[in-house]
């Protein structure tokens, strides 16, 4: 992780990028091998979609403010929270029939 650091300090340096954008590259990095298969907003609302939710019922059901449902999804990356919560909503997914994926690709299917 520490080398994954480092590059991304000299790849901002080098092209004037600010610290929030290596610090959400680094979370999206982490994500990748923390465990969780949510990788993107966008693969969020699509899972809530599928699970035949609205944002406030999601948000009730994951017991979250709404106002959290809206920031993950508007996520242009890895949802900016902590890993527990990641483990809740993918918890709420699976018990609402949707899984989510991340290998070969981001996407959300029913269970069968």
């Amino acid at each position: 992780m520490l080398t994954v650091l480092l590059r991304l300090h000299t790849y901002r340096a080098q092209t004037g990028l600010t610290m929030r954008w290596v610090m959400r590259q680094l979370r999206q990095r982490a994500g990748e091998t923390i465990g969780t298969n949510l990788s993107s907003g966008r693969q969020l609302k699509a899972a809530r979609v599928l699970a035949g939710h609205t944002q406030e019922s999601f948000a009730a059901i994951c017991g979250y403010h709404v106002r959290s449902c809206i920031y993950w999804e508007a996520q242009p990356g890895l949802p900016t929270t902590n890993l527990h919560t990641l483990k809740n909503i993918e918890d709420a997914l699976r018990s609402c029939g949707v899984v989510v994926f991340s290998d070969p690709a981001p996407g959300v299917r029913l269970l069968s």
